[in-house]
């Protein structure tokens, strides 16, 4: 089975699927063929469109990503996959497989691996480069299905011409790539992001319809490195209990493990400025914060944090300027971006 994938990105965690293609070979000959466009519900980029063809439009007619893949698997089968750097396109299978909670374990046969073992060194390997190295036309580029096509004609000339001197390195091998479930985002996320859009006048296309967890937690630090806090919303983005935030020799940690596992930063320390620039680390091991890259001395680390404790949300005001004064005599109060 020879697949190919196009993408809105090279990060099979956070980028999506565009198009699936399949070609079902048997004896050197293609039999049966499987391709389609899903809805990714993404803003596709400025290099996908010219590189795949497929357009905005295009991708907004698409099918339901759920019922592709579910095809796409049931075409798959068991069969062996074949495809030019298979474990690039293996990977967003295998996430997409355990999103949904499914096994998706395959052996495949790498053409790129072939080529890098028995052409010159000086030809290319792309997919293009072997096609125009063993003549072979194609009518679109960097479409999965045509490039799955392209990839079965090319393991059939390797094979004519080099299966007899290495008949093992034919051989199917099994494919490894290990990946976590990413949780779509919640709804207490997606309202306050809108809500945090409708704040500062952000449209609300910046908004992908599908987020993970992760992606809604990055794009909220982007936006608040940039506009800075919004008091409104942080009941609705941080449940109660991240905000229980334990002191460790008086110091406030800045990250916290949960129960579930995962380590959360604290969102009411650091102004828009420090955020930015990632100023501040955790050692956990250790459980004591330290600055970096903050531009005071060590020495002024541990009371520099105990001031800002009690820092609030919107990024602005010390606690006691009393404080401010005996700890950095020369210390000129900023005001975040």
């Amino acid at each position: 089975m020879v697949i190919d994938l196009e993408m809105t990105g090279l990060n099979a965690k956070t980028d999506a699927i565009l198009e699936v293609g399949a070609v079902r070979v048997r004896d050197g000959r293609q039999t049966e063929t499987y391709g389609a466009i899903l809805k990714c519900g993404r803003e596709l980029s400025e290099r996908v469109v010219e590189l795949t063809g497929i357009t905005p439009e295009m991708a907004a007619d698409g099918r339901e990503p759920e019922e592709v893949m579910q095809e796409f698997f049931t075409f798959l089968g068991d069969d062996v996959l074949v495809g030019q750097n298979v474990i690039f396109d293996y990977s967003f299978l295998k996430q997409w497989a355990v999103n949904h909670r499914q096994a998706f374990e395959r052996n495949a046969v790498d053409t790129l691996k072939l080529a890098r073992r028995f052409l010159p060194a000086e030809q290319k390997k792309d997919l293009e480069s072997l096609c125009i190295y063993f003549g072979i036309g194609r009518v679109r580029a960097h479409r999965a299905l045509d490039d799955a096509m392209a990839t079965g004609i090319v393991l059939e000339r390797l094979k004519q011409e080099y299966s007899t001197v290495q008949p093992e390195a034919f051989l199917p091998y099994a494919l490894c790539y290990r990946t976590k479930k990413q949780t779509p985002a919640t709804g207490r996320q997606m309202d306050g992001l809108k809500k945090y859009a409708a704040h500062y006048g952000i449209p609300e296309t910046e908004i992908p319809e599908q987020m993970t967890r992760s992606e809604a937690s990055r794009l909220l630090d982007r936006w608040i490195a940039v506009h800075g806090g919004c008091p409104g919303i942080k009941h609705l983005l941080f449940p109660r209990a991240w905000l229980r935030w334990r002191s460790v020799w008086g110091i406030p940690v800045l990250w916290q493990r949960r129960a579930d596992g995962r380590v959360r930063r604290n969102p009411w320390l650091l102004d828009n400025s420090l955020r930015a620039s990632g100023s501040f680390r955790c050692d956990r091991t250790r459980r004591r914060c330290r600055t970096r890259e903050s531009g005071l001395p060590p020495r002024h680390d541990r009371a520099f944090l105990n001031i800002r404790r009690t820092h609030r949300w919107c990024g602005r005001g010390w606690c006691s300027s009393r404080h401010r004064r005996r700890a950095f005599p020369d210390w000129q109060r900023r005001t975040p971006a």
